[in-house]
């Protein structure tokens, strides 16, 4: 009975011996685990450190180009393209009529002008035009750019000469004058005359000056001179005279007196 008491014993000794060695290899493994998951841990830690410094980084940055596309907007904005109205009212405005005149007047093609102005406005200014004069429109552009070239040719060749003073007073002014009345004068300066007499002033001038084809006159139309061409003669006398009144409109009067 005793020995099979001691067999027991042994047994539940061996097996509490299992127990305790199977107890201490998982304590073992349970350190490493520990040791394990601590060390990620440590590792995740740093890394999540490093990634909100990261973040914080590109924040800045992110904030930085934000701004910078907000600016590049900004200029976007400013520099969109403009577009002008040239045409308004039923006719092009002065300021495109006189640009016509003067590339015109500088030995521009009339068929050039549209696509010389479009090209100047784009791309030195950034502006679109709605539209331009055609040929046909260019064309009588043109014209009212060589009238009103002679007309200023013939206004200054009237001040230079001082041709006013050289009229008598009393066809200067026309109290009376309508768009019908026109007196017409080409006086001929005489350096050499020492006459006084406006009766023998006025006499020197009708007498001795005809019209002459392409020449220019003062003509005194409603109380005011302009400088007007002969464009045809009638007799010595007698001449069709154009001229450009500041209206805008070229008169051609026929029969007129001088």
């Amino acid at each position: 009975m005793m020995l099979n008491e001691n067999n027991e014993l042994e047994k539940e000794l061996g097996d509490l011996r299992d127990k305790m060695c199977h107890s201490k290899t998982k304590h073992t493994q349970a350190l490493k685990m520990k040791s394990y998951f601590k060390g990620k841990y440590q590792s995740v830690k740093i890394k999540a450190e490093e990634s909100k410094s990261d973040s914080k980084k590109y924040e800045k940055e992110i904030n930085y180009l934000q701004k910078q596309v907000e600016g590049l907007q900004a200029m976007a904005d400013d520099n969109k393209t403009e577009k002008l109205e040239m045409f308004s009212g039923g006719r092009y405005k002065i300021e495109i009529r006189q640009v016509n005149m003067d590339l015109v007047g500088n030995g521009v093609a009339i068929e050039r002008c549209e696509v010389i102005v479009r090209s100047v406005l784009n791309n030195l200014l950034n502006i679109e035009v709605d539209r331009l004069p055609k040929k046909r429109l260019a064309s009588i552009i043109a014209i009212e750019a060589h009238v009103l070239s002679q007309a200023q040719a013939a206004e200054t060749m009237l001040k230079g000469s001082n041709f006013t003073e050289n009229i008598p007073p009393q066809v200067v002014t026309l109290n009376n004058a309508t768009e019908n009345t026109v007196l017409v004068k080409k006086a001929k300066k005489n350096k050499k005359s020492k006459r006084t007499n406006a009766n023998k002033q006025s006499n020197l001038i009708n007498d001795e000056l005809a019209f002459q084809v392409n020449k220019y006159y003062a003509v005194a139309f409603t109380d005011r001179w302009y400088p007007g061409r002969c464009s045809e003669l009638v007799d010595k006398d007698t001449a069709f005279l154009e001229f450009v009144h500041p209206s805008g409109k070229n008169y051609k009067l026929t029969g007129l007196q001088r």
